[in-house]
């Protein structure tokens, strides 16, 4: 799950993460937030608490972040044990807020994080150069007006023609049936 993040001064708690917590549906609580946020800071400023997350699917769905007074009033209507749960994972944001942040005068911690991700630059750049000819084949493939044979777009592709097959069929492009193959 992706936790989205929010321009609001200090911890947030997702609507999705107080899904979890009390077992309820995501959906319920987003409407249940909505209520309560228009009552209390009126309809025009809920954008000020919307946010986004990635479902299973990895589609981007609306949520809301909440500071924690909202998430007080909001479940404050649930029942004892669902309100402990959140009152609970307050005090861990609250005391992953506390920890002392890394000395960025450190040289030495400075120097750890820009060769941590300066490696994962390296790595990130040799994966896109290894696969630039097979973006380019792809492309050309979905940039063409649909004349070309499986065994164009393949070459196309700079891949074997039963594999490229094979993966057309797999992202569900192309389908079998019986002895023919369908586009």
């Amino acid at each position: 799950m992706n936790v989205p993040t929010l321009i609001v001064a200090g911890p947030t708690m997702t609507t999705v993460e107080i899904a979890m917590l009390t077992g309820k549906r995501h959906k319920h609580v987003l409407s249940d937030t909505r209520k309560m946020l228009e009552e209390l800071h009126g309809a025009s400023n809920l954008l000020k608490f919307e946010a986004t997350y990635r479902n299973e699917q990895n589609k981007e769905q609306p949520a809301f972040a909440l500071p924690y007074r909202e998430t007080m009033i909001l479940v404050s209507g649930y029942k004892l044990a669902l309100r402990a749960k959140i009152v609970d994972r307050w005090q861990e944001l609250e005391q992953q807020r506390a920890q002392p942040l890394p000395q960025l005068n450190d040289p030495a911690f400075l120097r750890s994080t820009l060769l941590t991700y300066t490696e994962k630059v390296l790595e990130l750049e040799a994966t896109v150069a290894e696969q630039a000819p097979k973006v380019e084949g792809f492309e050309c493939i979905a940039n063409s007006s649909g004349a070309m044979t499986i065994r164009a777009a393949a070459k196309a592709a700079q891949m074997k023609e039963m594999y490229f097959r094979a993966m057309l069929m797999e992202i569900g492009w192309t389908f079998k049936q019986g002895k023919k193959v369908h586009v």
